[in-house]
C-alpha cells in the first residue's frame, strides 16, 4: 500500500483549519504519541481497530472460526457482524482527489482543503500526486503539521502548500522526550524556513491544558527562543473520550485549562510581546 495514501476521515464545513471553508483530510500515522492527542486513531499507521459492540456470534460462529482473533486468516476489521471496524480507509491519489474536489463550491474564495493527521508529513511521498492535482485544479492547500517530521519529506510538499499551521509541542514537559529522542533539528529547519519565507501564510497553534499551564514560564521561553510572536492556544478538552474508549485505550488525563489560569497565562504571554487568539472547537 506504499501507493496508497492513509486516511483516518474526511471532515467537511470546517471553519477553523485555515482561512474560509475547509475540508479537513485527516492522515493516519503520526512520529509522535502525544498524551492530549484528540485524535488517537491516527497516532499508529498500521494499528488500532475500533471495537465498536459486543456479538452474540464472535467466537461461536463458522465465520468467527475463520479469523484471526481464533487462529483463522481473515482479518478481524472485515468483521462482518460489526465487531470491529477499521479505523482508515486507503485511497489512490485519483480515487482521493475525485473524491475531495467536488467540495470545490463549496470553498468560494478563502477556502480549500487542509491536510492533517496525526502527522501529514509523515505520507509526503504519497501525498505528492495527490497535492500536484489539487494544485492543478487551483485548490488552495492548507497543512497542518507539528513539524517534527524529517525536512526531506517537508521539502517535497512546501511548494504545493499555501497555508501552514504548526501545532508546536512546547508543552506539559513533553519537549523534554521530544529533544532527546525526535526529530528537534528538523523542526528547527522547517520552521525557520516557514518564518523567513511564508510567515504571513503561517499559524503557529498550541494545545493548553490544566496540567501543562505549571510549566507556564518554560513555554514562554520556548516562544522567545522561536521568535515566535503569535500564537493560537487550543484549550486541551475530552471530545475524543468515546474514541480512546472504542480503541481500548486509557483517555487522555488532561483537562481544560479553568478560565481564571488561561486569562493569566494570555497576560504573561502579552507581557513578553506575543500576542493570543484563543480557539474553541
Amino acid at each position: 500500500m506504499k501507493d496508497k495514501i492513509r486516511v483516518s476521515a474526511i471532515q467537511r464545513l470546517c471553519l477553523h483549519d485555515g482561512p474560509g471553508v475547509r475540508t479537513t483530510l485527516f492522515l493516519k500515522g503520526c512520529y509522535l504519541a502525544c498524551p492530549w492527542c484528540c485524535n488517537p486513531e491516527t497516532i499508529y499507521y498500521n494499528k488500532d481497530l475500533y471495537f465498536i459492540k459486543d456479538s452474540s456470534l464472535c467466537g461461536d460462529s463458522e465465520i468467527c472460526k475463520l479469523c484471526e482473533l481464533k487462529g483463522g486468516t481473515a482479518d478481524k476489521g472485515n468483521c462482518p457482524f460489526g465487531v470491529f471496524e477499521r479505523t482508515y480507509i486507503d485511497y489512490s491519489d485519483k480515487e482521493l482527489y475525485e473524491k475531495l474536489i467536488t467540495d470545490k463550491s463549496l470553498f468560494d474564495r478563502d477556502g480549500g482543503i487542509t491536510i492533517s493527521g496525526g502527522e501529514p508529513l509523515m505520507q509526503a511521498y504519497q501525498l505528492l500526486p495527490l497535492l500536484r492535482k489539487l494544485k492543478e485544479s487551483n485548490t488552495n492547500i492548507a497543512m497542518e503539521t507539528s513539524l517534527y517530521a524529517p525536512s526531506e519529506n517537508f521539502d517535497l510538499v512546501k511548494q504545493y502548500v499555501d497555508y501552514w499551521i504548526a501545532d508546536v509541542k512546547f508543552q506539559f514537559g513533553f519537549i523534554s522526550y521530544l529533544d532527546e529522542n525526535l526529530y528537534l533539528n528538523d523542526f528547527e529547519s522547517n520552521l525557520l524556513w516557514l518564518q523567513n519565507n511564508v510567515s504571513s501564510r503561517l499559524k503557529i497553534r498550541m494545545v493548553i491544558s490544566h496540567q501543562g499551564l505549571k510549566y507556564k514560564n518554560d513555554i514562554v521561553q520556548r516562544f522567545k527562543r522561536y521568535q515566535i510572536n503569535e500564537v493560537e492556544l487550543l484549550p486541551c478538552h475530552q471530545l475524543a473520550e468515546n474514541k480512546y474508549i472504542k480503541l481500548g485505550k486509557n483517555s487522555s488525563i488532561y483537562s481544560a485549562p479553568q478560565q481564571v489560569e488561561l486569562k493569566e497565562f494570555v497576560n504573561l504571554l502579552n507581557k513578553n510581546s506575543i500576542s493570543v487568539n484563543i480557539l474553541f472547537m
